[in-house]
């Protein structure tokens, strides 16, 4: 049998606000959806978004955690919750095998990111080095008309 969860406020926090966090999906995905003709639906999803993030980042912040890593905490948990027929606690092994993969992709995901922005860098030292050679040969031809 695995270990649940030793830190009693992360259990609280992932019993407190799975449904916060269920309904934040819920609201990001209606965003999505949104037609732009529906503006005040539209802001009105935008202002619960505010409110249901804040909820989250006022307990992450409690426990030390980025409001993010919080919410995927509590969503993996409540995935593991639902797997295990509704069990209240939650494996730490489970967890922490999914939060460490998740945790892997998002490392690669901003190493290639970071290439991407050295290549774009590298581009655009290059495309301002042009710019400049050009211009100044402009301003050479223009000068040599006399």
């Amino acid at each position: 049998m695995t270990a649940p969860i030793i830190d009693p406020d992360l259990e609280d926090a992932i019993e407190a606000l799975r449904f916060t966090e269920r309904r934040l999906r819920d609201v990001e995905q209606h965003l999505l959806e949104a037609a732009p003709e529906k503006y005040q639906f539209r802001m009105q999803m935008i202002h619960e978004r505010a409110d249901l993030r804040e909820q989250i980042k006022i307990r992450a912040d409690k426990l030390n955690l980025d409001p993010r890593a919080l919410a995927l905490i509590i969503r993996e948990a409540d995935k593991v919750r639902s797997k295990q027929r509704g069990r209240q606690t939650v494996p730490l092994g489970k967890l922490l095998t999914v939060i460490s993969t998740v945790a892997e992709y998002a490392r690669i995901e901003r190493a290639e990111a970071h290439a991407e922005m050295l290549v774009a860098q590298e581009r655009a030292g290059a495309a301002t080095h042009r710019s400049v050679g050009l211009a100044k040969a402009v301003e050479y031809l223009e000068a040599s008309r006399g």
